[in-house]
């Protein structure tokens, strides 16, 4: 799991506070100190993007397996975040949302989900991040 976080660029307090664990539970999931929860690791996979099979040593692919799972990962108000929702009775495509949060004010753009490989969802942060560091914390 600490690898995988790492990758994600999480923090272990980040992660901790995401998922609603102290940032000690999450050191000992870590180590295999002790072990979470069924729920637990359901909600780690949906904010690390993995699959539980990959958190529970089942995989070596961390990759979820289909796009059809639902994840939402969400960070305090004034950082960066990436939120993708999938609701079965949508129209539109599916979508995943880059936000960045600077001094109020928000920077967001959405990228289809079949087309946003690791690649351009990071081009995509760093384009939302020059334009908030641009405009300053005031937004201007």
């Amino acid at each position: 799991m600490k690898e995988l976080r790492e990758l994600r660029g999480f923090e272990r307090p980040e992660l901790a506070s995401i998922a609603g664990f102290s940032a000690e539970t999450i050191a000992r999931y870590e180590r295999g100190e002790r072990e979470p929860k069924a729920s637990d690791i359901q909600a780690l996979a949906r904010i690390l993007n993995t699959t539980a099979a990959y958190l529970m040593g089942e995989t070596d692919d961390p990759r979820p397996r289909t796009r059809e799972e639902s994840f939402e990962i969400q960070a305090p108000v004034e950082t960066d975040m990436i939120v993708a929702k999938r609701s079965p009775i949508q129209a539109a495509p599916d979508e995943i949302e880059l936000v960045v949060r600077r001094g109020g004010h928000r920077y967001a753009t959405t990228i289809p989900l079949e087309s946003a490989t690791e690649e351009t969802v990071r081009i995509a942060m760093n384009y939302l991040r020059s334009l908030a560091e641009r405009d300053g914390p005031d937004g201007v």
